[in-house]
């Protein structure tokens, strides 16, 4: 054992918006292998939907390694199986490329928020609350992890 005394990291928090148009399951912090168990739990929060889309809001992951990788894959397999698409929005550049290098890019409708075009339509389509074409993240009732809406799981 060494002499230093670190913390493991701490678990992304996730939570799932089951009631929107499409589903949204938002994370934030460090997607890796220690995750597993939280974004195991959002899959199966997605397992009783019988919803052909969903968003995975990235936008505040810090740091994703192949098991996230692994996760967002096997999610948007989930999805397929019911003829779904998975919608990924992500601003990190190293998210962005992990999500590149994986392959899962090729799966999974990757919106890069960088892409000014992308995001002004991912805001008209999939973020929007399926009530009117305006981005939760442009309101104040934005369901994202500051409030207390949506499901914790993990």
């Amino acid at each position: 054992m060494s002499g230093t005394n670190q913390d493991p990291p701490a678990a992304p928090e996730v939570r799932c918006h089951l009631e929107m148009s499409p589903p949204r399951v938002v994370i934030a912090g460090e997607i890796d292998l220690a995750a597993t168990p939280a974004l195991d739990a959002a899959v199966a929060e997605l397992e009783h939907l019988r919803s052909s889309d969903a968003v995975l809001d990235l936008r505040a992951v810090t740091f994703m390694s192949a098991a996230g990788a692994n996760f967002v894959a096997r999610l948007a397999d989930r999805l397929a199986r019911d003829g779904g698409r998975l919608y990924a929005v992500a601003a990190s550049r190293a998210v962005l490329r992990v999500l590149e290098l994986s392959g899962v890019n090729t799966v999974v409708e990757v919106i890069d928020v960088a892409d000014h075009r992308a995001h002004e339509l991912a805001q008209k389509t999939v973020l929007s609350d399926g009530a009117h074409n305006e981005s939760p993240t442009a309101r104040q009732d934005d369901p994202g992890l500051d409030e207390g809406q949506g499901r914790d799981v993990g």
